[in-house]
């Protein structure tokens, strides 16, 4: 699977992200770690799929061609307008306005998939309000997978704090334990959040 290299309309429109070190394109390979790592076996045709802080959108342009109708979560201005470029071109390609951890997400919709890929702080003070935003997105059997940023500046002991949030709502916590940053940036520690989704040999679970 391979996705199409950005259009010179993306390019604009990413060149204009808030933060500079989003305004490059960012090579898709370790959405497709993680999709073939933890999704291969997932049947995403007619499953809804959220993507929380997608910057270019590579995990839902996957989960889109692969049959799931997608949407977008972000209340960062080029996120919303690169949003809205693919729901215009890309069928099936939603957008949502929103701020993930401090507010209610999508009204009473259900999600069959939650993918978020450093787009919330583990030591974040609003982290239970996320949490049970996220709780009323699933269903029983719905999956997830988040990989959690994490501050430089954060205290030990609220990351700590964190992961334990995350455990008290019924996710498994693990820390990932490779030497290359495959899946994402290369933070204090790796935190990934799972639920209802099979670990690989990379991680190693700690809650």
């Amino acid at each position: 699977m391979k996705l199409p290299n950005p259009s010179p309309i993306e390019k604009n429109i990413i060149k204009h992200h808030s933060q500079k070190s989003q305004r490059a394109f960012v090579n898709p390979q370790k959405f497709y770690n993680i999709y073939h790592h933890f999704f291969s076996h997932y049947d995403f045709k007619n499953k809804n799929v959220i993507d929380l802080g997608p910057s270019q959108c590579h995990f839902l342009r996957i989960a889109r061609k692969l049959g799931a109708t997608v949407y977008v979560l972000d209340s960062e201005p080029c996120v919303i307008k690169l949003g809205k470029h693919y729901s215009i071109s890309i069928e099936g390609f939603n957008y949502v306005v929103n701020d993930i951890e401090k507010s209610s997400l999508v009204g009473n919709m259900k999600m069959d998939c939650i993918f978020c890929r450093g787009s919330f702080d583990l030591a974040d003070r609003n982290l239970e309000t996320l949490c049970k935003n996220l709780q009323k997105l699933m269903k029983e059997d719905s999956i997830g997978f988040l990989y959690a940023w994490i501050n430089p500046k954060a205290k030990p002991v609220d990351i700590k704090k964190g992961a334990w949030m995350f455990k008290k709502y019924g996710w498994n916590v693990y820390l990932f334990r490779w030497p290359k940053p495959i899946y994402g940036p290369r933070f204090i520690k790796n935190y990934i959040f799972l639920k209802n989704l099979k670990p690989n040999k990379y991680l190693k679970k700690v809650l």
